[in-house]
């Protein structure tokens, strides 16, 4: 049995699985508990990688989507990494989908629009010549 849950595909594993240690699933109150009752669920990401390395990840190993799409679970496309990693190559690929997206917005502009943005930014938008 599978569901999505953030665009991530979550499995749900059994106590006799070999990366059950894995698992969560939510007690009483809400709280969750790692690898404990009946049944618990997996990140699908998480679970490829530890098939193929071999071991269970620990809680500090990060699985990252390379094309950044969360429920492409192909080998080629995850790799672990520290939390710290995941941080840092997290932001440079938000700053370079900003700068990307910068871009396309001046691609699009004449170059009138150009000149009215550098008149904004030399005099505060007054567009007399000093």
């Amino acid at each position: 049995m599978s569901f999505y849950s953030e665009g991530y595909r979550v499995l749900y594993i059994f106590p006799d699985h070999p990366y059950f240690c894995m698992s969560r699933l939510t007690g009483r109150l809400g709280k969750t508990q790692r690898g404990k009752g009946r049944g618990g669920t997996v990140l699908e990401h998480r679970l490829i990688i530890a098939e193929n390395i071999g071991r269970p990840l620990r809680r500090d190993e990060i699985v990252h989507h390379i094309n950044g799409i969360r429920d492409d679970n192909r080998l080629v496309n995850l790799v672990v990494m520290s939390r710290q990693r995941h941080y840092l190559i997290s932001s440079i690929e938000a700053t370079l989908n900003e700068l990307d997206s910068l871009r396309k917005k001046l691609s699009n502009m004449d170059t009138s629009d150009l000149i009215e943005l550098n008149y904004d930014k030399v005099d505060g938008g007054n567009k007399s010549i000093h």
